[in-house]
């Protein structure tokens, strides 16, 4: 299909087409003038055309122009040198005028032409490119739909994520034992479980300000009313605050008490920002109460051991007493009767009685020693100090083994002087039993608020952890029993043990004014 190219679309040198004229006229008028010449023919009009024609066609609308001044340029020279042959002059200016108005013509039309053809030429070209343009948004338009379609499909499946999701999400939330309630950004409820409606009751509002307002509860340990904006809900969603197993007395809206736990966290959305908040009540009542009473167990109990410890101790101080007055004075008027019957009695009897006298003296000396380990009387005078290097010389004393007191308390008279002793000495007594040592350390040491005791020993040591997972069994009860002493009064025992390395008991009590106050001052 021919196409039409303008010379400005095509970017050819207007030369070149200027060239086209001058070459056409210049081959018409020079065969005209070898005509005219070798076969005195007359010259043709139409050959003039025909290279007007040509160089209007192929060079355009200005190469036409050219052509046809050229050819007519040319025609009146050829008409003037063949002027006698040819006829009258006014022929010859007929025919010379005659050439550029044909001419002038033939390039009007061939312009026109051209126009025509240039202007079908680009309605061609923008059809082509609106059908492109067409083709384009079909294929785009077709692309978009499957698109659409696809994207229908997977909102479709979303959808149905959701729904399943939700469902899932509803029924754990209705096998949840605790309230879950899921607010918006002003802390009305978007979500709530049966369990919330278990605790606060049907009625309870929806709206965040109005729940807030009508809700009573009570801080569990203080008893101080809870204000609206002091609700755990209230500071996730103004402050952002995560608040965890708050223990909070409340009065449903059906009017029954209870106690809860109250937890609540701030819900935040991709750009950080609080949307709402997520809160969690857990019906603690029972539990609650259980504990409680556990707890005034627990005193009464720690009360119970603590005076049965008072009690054996005053038992133990009496019955020293008892020991080293009665009985001492007893074995001391024994031991002078038989001294004046043996000046009086003969030398037959004098040996007997030496023997009946030492074995009077070593029964007085084993009762005061139970005396003193009874009750030590130096415990009251001296201090628990001097009371347990006075313990370290006896027990050397009677074992053999190298027993040393490393470091220094002060004085601390009381019940907590009395634990002490009898930590020490049950330790003591344990060494002998169990250690086969060689060498025992009583080590001491006060800081302010804490009195620290223990026992080390260099003897075959022991598994701690096996042995005391076993005490209570196998009727081992030594470490029971003084761990239980220990925290009675708020201490704690420490005991390190390998086998083959020795072991050291460790005892730290709390020092306070009523551990240190003396017994005058306790009745006070």
């Amino acid at each position: 299909m021919l196409k039409y190219v303008s010379q400005e679309a095509t970017g050819r040198p207007a030369i070149r087409d200027y060239g086209v004229a001058v070459l056409g006229v210049g081959v018409a008028i020079f065969g005209l003038s070898l005509m005219q010449g070798r076969w005195q023919e007359a010259a043709h009009v139409s050959i003039l055309l025909v290279a007007v024609i040509v160089s209007t066609r192929l060079g355009g609308t200005k190469a036409g122009l050219l052509a046809t001044a050229l050819a007519t340029v040319g025609f009146a020279y050829l008409l003037v040198r063949a002027g006698d042959a040819l006829g009258d002059a006014p022929v010859l200016l007929a025919r010379l005028l005659l050439l550029p108005v044909i001419s002038l013509y033939i390039v009007w039309m061939t312009a026109i032409d051209r126009a025509r053809v240039a202007s079908l030429a680009r309605a061609h070209d923008e059809l082509q490119h609106n059908n492109e343009a067409l083709r384009a948004e079909n294929s785009e338009r077709k692309h978009t739909e499957e698109e659409l379609r696809t994207s229908e499909a997977k909102f479709r499946a979303a959808e149905e994520a959701v729904r399943n999701n939700q469902q899932l999400l509803d029924q754990v939330l209705a096998t949840l034992p605790v309230g879950v309630s899921v607010t918006d950004r002003q802390g009305n409820f978007v979500l709530t479980n049966a369990a919330v409606r278990g605790i606060w009751g049907q009625v309870q509002p929806k709206s965040g300000r109005e729940r807030w307002a009508q809700s009573k509860g009570w801080w569990h340990l203080s008893g101080k009313r809870i204000a609206p904006e002091e609700w755990a809900s209230v500071r996730a969603l103004s402050q952002g605050q995560t608040s965890l197993n708050e223990l909070i007395d409340i009065e449903t809206f059906s009017g029954e008490r209870k106690t809860i736990q109250n937890s609540a966290a701030p819900v935040r959305n991709a750009e950080g920002k609080i949307v709402g908040a997520v809160v969690v009540n857990e019906e603690v009542t029972e539990r609650v109460r259980a504990e409680e009473a556990l707890h005034e167990s627990a005193a009464r109990l720690q009360h119970l051991s603590r005076r049965l410890l008072a009690v054996q101790e005053e038992e133990r101080r009496h019955l020293s007493r008892e020991l080293h007055d009665e009985f001492g004075q007893l074995l001391a008027s024994i031991t002078l009767h038989l001294q004046a019957a043996k000046t009086a009695s003969g030398e037959a009897a004098e040996r007997s009685l030496d023997e009946s006298i030492a074995l009077l003296q070593r029964a007085g000396a084993q009762m005061r020693s139970l005396a003193l380990e009874l009750r030590p009387v130096m415990l009251e005078i001296a201090g628990l100090d001097a009371t347990l290097r006075w313990l370290a010389q006896q027990h050397q004393q009677r074992t053999g083994m190298v027993t040393e007191v490393v470091g220094h308390v002060s004085d601390l008279p009381g019940e907590l002087a009395i634990a002490g002793f009898r930590v020490v000495q049950e330790a003591l007594t344990n060494v002998v039993r169990h250690a086969a040592a060689q060498h025992v350390w009583i080590e001491l040491a006060q800081t302010e608020g804490l009195l620290k005791l223990g026992v080390r020993d260099d003897g075959v040591g022991f598994d701690a952890p096996r042995v005391l997972e076993r005490a209570a069994g196998s009727g081992n009860l030594g470490l029971i029993g003084l761990r239980e002493r220990v925290e009675i009064l708020g201490g704690q025992v420490a005991i390190e043990s390998q086998p083959g390395r020795g072991t050291r008991i460790c005892v730290s009590f709390p020092v306070s004014e009523a551990a240190t106050a003396t017994p005058a001052q306790r009745s006070a």
